[in-house]
């Protein structure tokens, strides 16, 4: 039996690398698909390409739109998909041949499969979980893959999973809570070790966007929501210490990468931040009082505040920084190493 598979591809000016994406799609050994590109209002000739294509096979679909964004583009290729299983590509990659064949006898085998996740071509690391994944083990797998590297274009879901979700409108790491978000309602995960999807890095992909103070404040607000509707699930799987471990590296990850990074920083701002981390550290119930460490987490403001109006970072307040930081580094590892049990 041929499983029906919808791909959706957000398009944004990507006329240099769009027709290696559509023909690597038109390769596919698998012929029952329909390719949903999603044009976010570019401005260069990516449109036609995709037409071109169009008229000659009806199984491409292109649907325009004002620009809004890589979430809103996904968001309106869900709605249209027609097709019990969602894939997704972006504009500018391309997928082994054998991709959705390979889906498709993973679904055969495995009936209640709700999600297949593949690897990167070239990938060094790969997964360590491999094949039919439920319980307590997916969750605990999920956690640790999403959280670290949670992107959609690796991922084949099941249309009836997603329901009503969608993604956030913030296009800021909006796959990888997305992904999160539907660790619940998966019954069974296939971690297939097959790489079949060639990522290609270009310049100003959302991997390489510079953390802003809005991005960091929504995405610790949707931690928090994380946390308040999975920690009953999660205590009944066992996995509480898990979700806060992962929780709480999220957390830190970007708060220190927009103190340390951004431009739109401000030492109010800085102080604004650090105390909804605070709620979120006290709520989330993680390692420690806040109080214990909140001049560690202030350490971050005074270092980027110092290094904005003198000129230099470090050398102003010595190893009193130094140490700060330090320990925050090293309480991020543990998290780390929690999470990965």
């Amino acid at each position: 039996m041929e499983i029906a598979f919808s791909i959706i591809i957000p398009v944004f000016n990507a006329e240099s690398y769009i027709r290696a994406c559509v023909m690597s799609i038109l390769r596919q050994r698998h012929t029952r698909w329909e390719a949903i590109f999603v044009d976010d209002g570019s401005t260069d000739q990516s449109r036609r390409i995709i037409e071109e294509y169009m008229y000659s096979d009806s199984r491409i679909r292109l649907v325009r739109k004002r620009n809004e964004g890589v979430s809103a583009a996904r968001n309106d290729g869900i709605q249209m998909a027609k097709y019990d299983w969602i894939a997704f590509v972006d504009a500018d990659d391309c997928v082994e041949e054998g991709w959705l064949e390979t889906a498709n006898q993973v679904i055969e085998s495995h009936c209640k499969v709700s999600l297949i996740h593949f690897q990167i071509v070239g990938e060094r690391n790969p997964i360590g979980e491999k094949g039919c994944l439920s319980g307590a083990r997916l969750y605990r797998w999920g956690l640790r893959e999403f959280s670290r590297f949670g992107v959609l274009w690796l991922c084949i879901i099941r249309r009836n999973i997603i329901g009503e979700l969608r993604l956030s409108p913030l296009s800021y790491k909006e796959d990888s809570m997305f992904l999160l978000e539907l660790l619940p309602r998966l019954v069974e995960c296939y971690a297939s070790e097959c790489q079949v999807y060639h990522y290609r890095m270009v310049s100003g992909s959302l991997s390489k966007r510079v953390v802003t103070f809005d991005h960091v404040v929504a995405y610790l607000s949707m931690c928090f929501k994380l946390y308040s509707r999975q920690v009953g699930y999660s205590e009944q799987l066992g996995c509480s210490d898990t979700l806060r471990s992962v929780l709480h590296s999220m957390c830190v990850s970007d708060v220190f990468q927009w103190l340390t990074t951004s431009d739109d920083y401000s030492y109010r701002r800085s102080i604004f931040v650090l105390k909804r981390f605070g709620n979120i550290l006290k709520t989330c119930k993680l390692r420690g009082p806040w109080k214990r460490r909140k001049r560690d987490y202030c350490a971050f403001a005074i270092w980027r505040y110092s290094g904005s109006i003198l000129g230099f970072r470090f050398v102003a307040l010595g190893g009193w920084i130094r140490s700060r930081l330090k320990f925050v580094i090293k309480e991020t590892k543990h998290a780390n190493r929690i999470a990965n049990r």
